[in-house]
């Protein structure tokens, strides 16, 4: 037991703020380099750009684990298990909420195809 575990229990619970916030800076960034890299294939240089633009704006009406699990699986080609480790959740749940991400995507294009 700690001599004092009201500091004890403030020294952790800021430090894994803290590393919170890191984590989802890091996260942003990765997100934001992939959608550059994106926009920079010669391939998308015919007139994909707006397409590619418009996908890297959609991804930001998702929830950030959702985002996640995109990456993951589309950009990095991870397994699910691979996804469920990483995100902290169920392989079943990983996939449910990549589905539902792929979902919200759809309909978001639907909207802006009309």
């Amino acid at each position: 037991m700690p001599e004092s575990p009201r500091a004890w229990l403030y020294s952790a619970v800021r430090s894994r703020s803290l590393n919170q916030k890191r984590s989802q800076r890091r996260r942003k960034s990765r997100e934001n380099a992939v959608a550059q890299s994106e926009l920079n294939r010669p391939a998308n240089r015919d007139g994909n750009e707006t397409n590619v633009q418009w996908i890297t704006e959609a991804m930001q009406f998702l929830k950030p684990k959702q985002r996640e699990i995109i990456a993951l699986r589309i950009w990095n080609q991870l397994g699910w298990k691979q996804i469920a480790e990483i995100t902290q959740q169920s392989t079943s749940n990983a996939h449910r909420q990549y589905v539902d991400a792929l979902t919200s995507l759809k309909l978001l294009w639907e909207q802006h195809c009309e």
